[in-house]
């Protein structure tokens, strides 16, 4: 077990299967640093630098990441459970196949973000943005993404499902053959979005704006659309 203290820099390069789990590392600099496979759980990295490190299949389960900068880091299959990440950029980043299931993300940004298959089960996502970033199969079944920007995000075949979405902003954003059964899209723009083929049975779509948006073969059976705009053609709900 390491510990690494506040420093300028850190002039770690190539530090591949290491074991630094709960390390205090608080605003160090990781620019460009290669951690694959490192073992990193319970960790303090608050505050740190890791823009475009290198932290493939690396533990970070539990790991503090708040306010720390990962803009174009690689963190493809990387374990990230129950991390705290408030306020954190993944600008940019790779984050395919990793998973955050659980994790605390509130605030963080996703940027231009990669996040192809990745796991974000349960997490805290409230008031992040995800604007212009590729989700597709990315799971989000009972997140809390309330507040959230996925304006022009990329959601092919997601999964959504009990996803609390309220005034989440997905105008767009492409949702294609996405299943969002009984999500909670109260309040939700999407106008412009293509959701050929998705499923919001049971979903609560009061009040949320689907100007423009592409519903060709979507699944409406038991949906609120109450007070929903709907594209031409449709009728909301009752209220």
């Amino acid at each position: 077990k390491g510990s690494i203290r506040r420093t300028e820099t850190a002039g770690v390069h190539g530090l591949c299967h290491i074991e630094l789990r709960g390390s205090y590392m608080f605003s160090i600099n990781l620019h460009r640093a290669r951690f694959l496979g490192a073992q990193l759980q319970s960790s303090n990295l608050e505050g740190a630098n890791l823009e475009r490190a290198d932290l493939s299949r690396t533990n970070l389960t539990r790991a503090v990441l708040t306010s720390a900068s990962l803009a174009g880091a690689t963190l493809i299959g990387a374990l990230m459970p129950q991390v705290i990440a408030l306020e954190a950029i993944f600008d940019a980043a790779d984050l395919s196949n990793a998973d955050l299931t659980t994790a605390e993300l509130r605030g963080s940004s996703f940027i231009f973000s990669f996040a192809e298959d990745t796991n974000f089960m349960s997490a805290d996502l409230r008031g992040t943005n995800f604007n212009k970033a590729r989700l597709s199969g990315a799971h989000f079944v009972n997140a809390d993404l309330t507040g959230a920007n996925f304006s022009a995000a990329r959601l092919l075949a997601a999964d959504m499902r009990r996803a609390r979405m309220a005034n989440i902003n997905l105008s767009g954003s492409n949702l294609s053959y996405s299943n969002l059964a009984n999500a909670v899209l109260n309040g939700a723009n999407l106008k412009g979005a293509d959701l050929t083929g998705v499923n919001l049975s049971n979903a609560d779509l009061k009040n949320a704006d689907l100007t423009g948006a592409e519903m060709g073969s979507v699944l409406l059976e038991g949906a609120n659309t109450c007070g929903a705009k709907l594209p031409v053609g449709m009728t909301a709900t009752k209220c």
